[in-house]
């Protein structure tokens, strides 16, 4: 699914219809870039929802989505604005670092291909975290019911009321205390 909105348009309209759509989808974060500063930020805080800053700009964005891209893991909607804002441009800078943007010239926008490339940018990372398992505790201390035995004295008197099926005898098997199935 694609979405926006062009100019000229009312913002906080158009950002509780973003905040609508995302709560529907049961998404409760929405990553974007430094754009307006805290009033995007605020405006969808304001609307229930949490704002996170990308930590990478826009040109990085891209270049983290290019593999995913050649390698056919990517498909997108065929929406005409979506399509032709993917139409980018990767030249090497003064400084040898690789730059992504829209070609020289051109009058287009790339807040869809933006937005495309971040959520591919979170969704990887988020793949890439893996869970940390729950395990059951293992505790070793000295069994506290031994047939036969106290857990205070050591004088053959066990911790439990006589006469009670569950009081220990020398006579019994002990595995079965141990692994509490009596």
């Amino acid at each position: 699914m694609a979405r926006g909105w062009r100019g000229p348009h009312n913002p906080h309209q158009a950002a509780a219809e973003f905040a609508a759509l995302a709560k529907s989808h049961r998404v409760h974060t929405i990553w974007g870039d430094n754009y307006a500063k805290e009033w995007v930020a605020g405006t969808y805080r304001k609307l229930g929802l949490e704002y996170r800053k990308s930590p990478l700009p826009k040109s990085d964005l891209y270049l983290e989505s290019l593999p995913l891209f050649r390698r056919g893991l990517v498909r997108i909607p065929n929406d005409p604005v979506l399509v032709r804002e993917c139409l980018l441009e990767r030249t090497t800078g003064r400084s040898g670092k690789d730059v992504v943007a829209k070609p020289r010239g051109e009058a287009s926008h790339d807040d869809f291909s933006n937005a495309l490339c971040g959520a591919l940018y979170v969704a990887v990372k988020a793949a890439a975290v893996q869970p940390v398992p729950i395990v059951m505790p293992f505790i070793a201390t000295r069994p506290r019911r031994i047939p036969g035995g106290s857990v205070f004295a050591g004088d053959g008197s066990a911790p439990v009321a006589a006469g009670s099926p569950h009081r220990p005898s020398r006579e019994e098997a002990w595995w079965h205390y141990v692994r509490g199935d009596w």
